[in-house]
């Protein structure tokens, strides 16, 4: 029997607060939490509590993906995060 995926308890503020800001968010179950679309820029990101590790897919995923890829581990780092993306950073 196939089991749910578990989604870290961080994940409702750090999508809150990322919405806040002006961004979209859409969860996703695999190959990470989100895709975010923010300033006609898209981003996947994977929300893990501050010491949460990646599955095995997930490292196996980081490892090969060319693109965007953020992990965010609470609200003040999304926040920072995205206002860095705001300015270019």
């Amino acid at each position: 029997m196939r089991r749910a995926n578990k989604r870290d308890e961080n994940e409702p503020e750090i999508f809150s607060a990322l919405r806040q800001l002006g961004a979209s968010v859409y969860p996703l179950h695999e190959p990470c939490d989100a895709v975010l679309g923010y300033r006609n820029k898209t981003y996947l990101i994977e929300v893990k509590t501050p010491t949460g590790k990646s599955t095995k897919p997930q490292a196996k995923f980081i490892e090969t993906w060319r693109g965007q890829y953020k992990i965010l581990r609470s609200v003040d780092e999304a926040v920072t995060w995205l206002n860095d993306v705001g300015q270019g950073n």
